[in-house]
């Protein structure tokens, strides 16, 4: 199963929401069947869903139950979604809860394949990672496991590359990147060659997503050479990731932002062991001695 076969599902009672991951056959059967009047407007019901996902429209298809009852659903995107989505982002009841019971088994099943709670958090070790030798060509379109796809701009060395967000058009530096095929160590029936295709960078230099205000020659000047200095001595940062999401009432995204920095600034929001999301080692400089 991929992430883009999963349906996310918000349930809303009377202000208390409950989210599920359904496979799109079991949401026919548990949303559209039992509250569409006939046949005709089954059809509609599913086709609004499926209109979002072919036009990449970030909205959600509604519908009502009753005056109290209502749900809201969206085909995912992507693997990033389904992280947002568990962790709460879509949701307006900062209270929510993931009910695993209503959910697809295969849903689940490919959560824990994936590394991955209901809660959005991500257990350790869940993946085997074997290298791929194949050469990567300018303009190939590249996936990342964090989720993104990219744009192979240009080659600065064998594996320093160029690379472009295709969502975002933020450009960056993929240091020391290297194509890998990813299995879960525990999916039952793994066959050899079967998994998900994707790059990981050692470093990433992340730049504007302007054109106009990088040194692209100085960039190819600088990365040019392979990432590989002799030594004995290397200093290594060590970079853990915590991250939490934050529910905030605020008549604009700018003033949510502001208000989470107050929140953060005054330790109102504290991030601790229970925020992990994972680790960066990231080479800060190479001294050779």
């Amino acid at each position: 199963m991929k992430a883009e076969d999963m349906v996310m599902v918000i349930e809303n009672r009377k202000g208390q929401e409950t989210n599920s991951l359904l496979t799109f056959d079991d949401f026919i059967k548990q949303h559209i069947v039992p509250f569409a009047n006939d046949k005709l407007e089954a059809v509609f019901m599913a086709r609004e869903l499926m209109d979002i996902r072919s036009k990449k429209i970030d909205s959600w298809a509604d519908w009502y139950h009753s005056a109290n009852q209502s749900f809201y659903a969206r085909i995912c995107a992507n693997s990033q979604e389904i992280s947002y989505f568990l962790c709460g982002t879509f949701n307006d009841d900062k209270n929510f809860r993931f009910d695993e019971d209503i959910s697809s088994k295969e849903c689940l099943e490919e959560l824990r394949s994936r590394g991955m709670t209901t809660d959005g958090k991500h257990t350790v070790g869940q993946y085997s990672y074997q290298e791929l030798g194949r050469d990567l060509a300018v303009g190939e379109i590249l996936h990342n496991f964090n989720g993104c796809d990219y744009k192979l701009l240009e080659r600065f060395s064998e594996h320093n590359l160029l690379l472009m967000d295709i969502s975002s058009g933020q450009f960056l530096v993929g240091i020391d990147t290297r194509l890998y095929l990813r299995q879960p160590k525990f999916a039952p029936e793994k066959q050899e060659g079967e998994g998900e295709t994707g790059i990981e960078w050692g470093h990433g230099l992340y730049l504007s997503n302007m054109p106009s205000v990088i040194d692209f020659a100085r960039l190819k000047r600088e990365y040019s050479k392979p990432y590989q200095i002799e030594g004995r001595e290397f200093d290594i940062e060590i970079r853990e990731i915590l991250s939490r999401v934050e529910n905030i009432k605020a008549d604009t995204l700018g003033d949510a932002i502001d208000k989470a920095m107050e929140m953060y600034e005054r330790s109102e929001v504290v991030l601790n062991a229970d925020d992990y999301k994972g680790v960066d080692y990231i080479p800060v400089k190479h001294t050779q001695r």
